[in-house]
Order: C-alpha cells, then sequence, then structure tokens
C-alpha cells in the first residue's frame, strides 16, 4: 500500500493509511466499515476488488450519531452520498466485517480515498464511539474498530456546483428495498437520503437558492 504526495490528516479521528500501522490495526482489532450509500446492499459491495465482500447476512443494521449524510461525496462534476460532521444530526447505515487488510485497502481504493489515490472523494476516520442502536442479535466481534468514508464540510458548499450522479440515488434506493428492512428505509428517508435522481437534482437546487 503506497502513500500519495501531499497526504495529510486534516479530519478528526482521520486514520492515516499507511501499511505499518493498518496492519497492525487488523492484527489487533476485528474491523468494521460503515455504510450508508451505495453499500447499504450486498450488491454495492460487488465489483470493488474484495476477495470475501459481505452478504445480505453480513450487513448489520445501526445509527451513526453526530454525521449528516447527504450528496457531499463530490467527484468531478458528480455529487454521490457522503457523510459530514454536525452534532445536531445522525443517520442509518450498516457495518460490514472486513476479513482482511487487502480487501480494507480495494474497498478503499474503490472509494477515491486520500492516502491510496490523487483523485478524493472521501477520507476515512474512525467513528467507533460514534456507532450505536446496533441490533442486540448482533454482537461485534470484540476488540473492533469502525470506520467510515467521510467528507470535508467544504463540501457541502461544492455540491451546490454539481449535478447528481446518474443512476446512482436510484440504484441505492432499490437495494435498500430488497434487503433493508421498511423502518430503516423510512428512517434512511428521513436523515438525507433520496428515492431517485429526481429527488436528489431537487436538493442540490434548493440548497444553491439557500446559499445565494
Amino acid at each position: 500500500m503506497e502513500i500519495v504526495s501531499k497526504y495529510k490528516l486534516v479530519l478528526k479521528n482521520e486514520v492515516p493509511v499507511y501499511r505499518e500501522p493498518m496492519e497492525k490495526l487488523f492484527k489487533d482489532y476485528n474491523v468494521y466499515v460503515f455504510g450508508y450509500g451505495s453499500l447499504l446492499s450486498s450488491s454495492g459491495w460487488t465489483r470493488r476488488g474484495m476477495k470475501n465482500p459481505p452478504g445480505p447476512k453480513d450487513l448489520i443494521e445501526c445509527t451513526i450519531k453526530g454525521f449528516e449524510r447527504g450528496p457531499f461525496g463530490v467527484f468531478g462534476h458528480l455529487a454521490y452520498y457522503g457523510i459530514i460532521r454536525n452534532a445536531r444530526k445522525h443517520c442509518n447505515g450498516v457495518l460490514a466485517p472486513i476479513k482482511n487488510l487487502r480487501d480494507w485497502a480495494n474497498l478503499m481504493f474503490s472509494e477515491h480515498i486520500a492516502g491510496l489515490t490523487d483523485h478524493v472523494n472521501y477520507r476515512v476516520i474512525d467513528v467507533t464511539d460514534e456507532v450505536c442502536c446496533i441490533s442486540d442479535a448482533h454482537k461485534l466481534e470484540k476488540p473492533f474498530r469502525i470506520h467510515a468514508v467521510c467528507n470535508r464540510p467544504s463540501n457541502s458548499h461544492k455540491m451546490i456546483d454539481c449535478l447528481p450522479a446518474p443512476w446512482y440515488y436510484g440504484y441505492v434506493w432499490d437495494g435498500i428495498l430488497s434487503e433493508r428492512s421498511d423502518s430503516f428505509a423510512q428512517e434512511f428517508l428521513k436523515t438525507g437520503g433520496f428515492k431517485d435522481q429526481l429527488e436528489a437534482a431537487k436538493h442540490l437546487e434548493k440548497e444553491a437558492g439557500n446559499d445565494d
């Protein structure tokens, strides 16, 4: 695993993506990743170069506090789901166990994270202390750490100059309907989720108007 040039940690609890500490992390802890967009259903974990992608039964519904979900994942001129810190907000999502460092690295490379690619879209942060509301039926294997990909706060302004990524929002919603509970789906819509590209576009248009 190589680090791109000029890589700096800029977010609270950002994970340093260097080989030695990451190898130690996987040696000492069971690692989970929090998914809140395309990773909300098992189909979103495929085609990411993972040898052991999680299946439907591996995904654990939960909530993350202190974060806002929205079209903050700015890549080029397109907006995808992302999260930014907001003490007044929360959103639901899923946890998935990551079996080894290679699977973790391939997943994060597909997300264009800082530390693995020049074309940065997200940064990895440790959200172990922010995840809650995990079902009693699911016990995380201790000791554990939980990672999520997060955006810089400035993306809440950058997104208004973007278009919603084609097909993406409908694809995420279809995955939720196929694998998540009805209560999860409703909470998703209440916490920054959209049913389709049109809803996302209306949100971006509204935010652009509020920024005037």
